[in-house]
C-alpha cells in the first residue's frame, strides 16, 4: 500500500496505548480487506481462497512494550463455545470465544500483517523461520529449537508494506528499544468452510 492509503487506513485502527485490540469488520475496514482491496487481491495471487476471521490492532510503544518468544499462533476466533472433538482450550474474551481448531482449518490459514509504522530489529520487527508451517503442531517446549533449524527472516518494513505469513509459521518479536510507536494490523484469513458447521467465525461473512 503506498504511505497514504496506510495513513488513511491507520486512522480505523487506534488501539491507543492498548498493546492489542480486536476490531469488528466495519464498513470502513471492509474498504482495505474486502473481496477487491489492494490486501486481498495479493492474497488471491498468492491461492489463498479466504476471508477475514479476525482483525487485532497492535501498537507496540514506551509504555506497552512486549517481547513474545518463537511460537505458532494455533488460535481462533468463534461466535459461541461448542464443545466437540478436534477443538479445544476454550478460552472466553469479551464478546468472543478462542479456541485451538483441527490442524486441518490452521493449515488452511494465513495471517496478513498490514504495517503502519517502519520497523526493524531497533522497535520489535517480528521475525519468521522460513517454511516451518510444513512442520504441523509444533509443542511449544520444542518451538525455539525447531524455529533455528530453518532460516530465519527479520520482516523490515516500511508504512503500507503488507507481509502475508502461513498461519502455522514459528515466529517471534523482541522488546522495542526506541521510545517510539509501531502501529501493525493483523488479519487472520481463512477458509469459512472448514469449520465445523456447527460453529461460526467471530466475523460473520461478507
Amino acid at each position: 500500500m503506498s504511505p497514504g492509503e496506510a495513513r488513511a487506513f491507520a486512522q480505523h485502527c487506534d488501539a491507543g496505548e492498548i498493546p492489542g485490540i480486536r476490531l469488528d469488520l466495519t464498513t470502513e475496514l471492509a474498504r482495505y480487506l474486502g473481496p477487491a482491496s489492494v490486501i486481498s487481491r495479493q492474497a488471491v495471487r498468492l491461492g489463498v481462497d479466504a476471508t477475514p476471521v479476525r482483525i487485532v490492532a497492535f501498537n507496540k510503544s514506551s509504555s506497552a512494550n512486549w517481547s513474545v518468544p518463537w511460537h505458532q499462533d494455533r488460535v481462533i476466533a468463534v461466535a459461541d463455545q461448542i464443545e466437540m472433538p478436534g477443538y479445544s482450550n476454550w478460552v472466553e474474551k469479551g464478546p468472543v470465544w478462542h479456541c485451538e481448531p483441527p490442524i486441518g482449518v490452521l493449515h488452511n490459514m494465513v495471517f496478513i500483517r498490514v504495517h503502519f509504522d517502519g520497523c526493524d530489529e531497533t522497535n520489535g520487527a517480528i521475525e519468521i523461520a522460513l517454511g516451518s508451517h510444513r512442520k504441523g503442531f509444533v509443542d511449544a517446549r520444542q518451538a525455539k529449537d525447531v524455529a533455528e533449524m530453518h532460516e530465519i527472516e527479520v520482516c523490515r518494513a516500511n508504512p503500507g508494506d503488507v507481509l502475508i505469513v502461513k498461519a502455522l509459521t514459528l515466529h517471534r518479536s523482541s522488546s522495542s528499544l526506541l521510545a517510539v510507536s509501531r502501529r501493525a494490523l493483523r488479519v487472520d484469513y481463512a477458509r469459512r468452510s472448514d469449520l465445523d458447521p456447527r460453529l461460526s467465525w467471530s466475523i460473520p461473512a461478507g
